[in-house]
């Protein structure tokens, strides 16, 4: 089964965080990920930015991680997260690179989550067809 790459961005967590503190974090959370719940994480680089991320000491974009997780442990990862920032509004954005579908998610837990997917789920049968009368 393919991995999917994944870019976790801690950056907007806390605007009074020092850039000591944010790296911190970063590299705590890349840890407590490390193994079971991710196949690789690690620091994303200046020349891998995706959008609107901010640069960073060294290279680096600070509050910026890349992962690789199997299709079966991407419910995993997201609850960890969901129980690691308990309380903050986590935002899933996922595009279609196909088709150019873009899906965006917030959520602060997992009934929420569950409800937003279902509507992207019950979105994505919706057909409509226009018929000349």
């Amino acid at each position: 089964m393919e991995n999917i790459q994944i870019f976790i961005d801690l950056s907007n967590l806390d605007p009074q965080l020092s850039p000591e503190r944010l790296e911190d974090l970063t590299g705590g959370v890349a840890d407590e990920m490390r193994g079971e719940l991710v196949n690789k994480v690690e620091l994303v680089r200046e020349d891998e930015i995706p959008e609107e991320g901010k640069p960073g000491f060294a290279g680096f974009i600070l509050g910026l991680l890349k992962t690789e997780v199997s299709a079966a442990n991407i419910k995993a990862l997201l609850n960890y997260l969901g129980e690691r920032f308990n309380g903050k509004t986590l935002k899933l954005e996922w595009e279609d690179k196909k088709n150019g579908t873009k899906v965006v998610l917030e959520y602060q837990n997992e009934k929420q989550f569950e409800q937003q997917l279902q509507a992207v789920e019950r979105l994505s049968k919706l057909k409509i067809s226009v018929v000349n009368q």
